[in-house]
């Protein structure tokens, strides 16, 4: 979730950005150690470069400068989202809709390999049924979750098992799907679980 910083960095930020025909895939405002950083990551159709990031951020920065809104000293960078960023924000998700992606997929054919799995990939985002073999959902997500307190799981399963959806969501699982899956409600999930 965007913190007030992000919100009024990207106002701004998107005067500029409508003027530089570019577009603000995200911002972030952060501390690391003792230091605070404000980051635009821009985009444009066929890429961005170094140049359209220096001019971006000249602009943006006496727009900051003007406004004085943030209390802290700060260091201002300007980037590329970059190939292997992660979606992590509504605005992202929308902005690639229609657009090339990489997606990577792992199958897990029962609950003691989806730990392994979890173990060896660190996935983003998890969606497992609870019915498996070797060890049901309920119990890997446990596994998981003691592994990744901040694992995101999704779990699905047949109507009619509302005990089990209960035990999911106690045990840590950000939402469930009942089957048969309505796309809609898979997409409400997902965005859910990586919010």
């Amino acid at each position: 979730m965007a913190n007030g910083t992000e919100i009024r960095a990207l106002e701004l930020g998107e005067q500029i950005a409508q003027k530089q025909n570019v577009y603000i895939v995200d911002v972030t405002y952060k501390k690391a150690d003792d230091t605070y950083s404000l980051c635009y990551y821009i985009d444009k159709e066929g890429g961005i470069g170094i140049d359209e990031c220096e001019l971006f951020s000249k602009a943006v920065e006496e727009l900051l400068d003007a406004e004085d809104f943030i209390e802290e000293n700060y260091t201002l960078e300007v980037s590329s989202p970059g190939a292997d960023r992660k979606l992590t924000k509504e605005r992202e998700f929308l902005y690639y809709i229609g657009r090339e992606v990489d997606v990577k997929l792992y199958k897990a054919e029962n609950g003691v390999k989806a730990v392994e799995k979890y173990q060896e990939t660190k996935p983003d985002l998890v969606l497992m049924d609870i019915t498996m073999p070797e060890m049901d959902g309920i119990q890997a997500l446990k596994k998981i979750k003691a592994i990744d307190a901040n694992a995101s799981v999704v779990m699905c399963s047949a109507m009619g098992q509302q005990a089990m959806v209960i035990e999911s969501i106690q045990s840590g699982a950000r939402d469930f799907i009942v089957k048969p899956f309505q796309p809609d409600r898979v997409i409400e999930a997902v965005k859910k679980a990586v919010e």
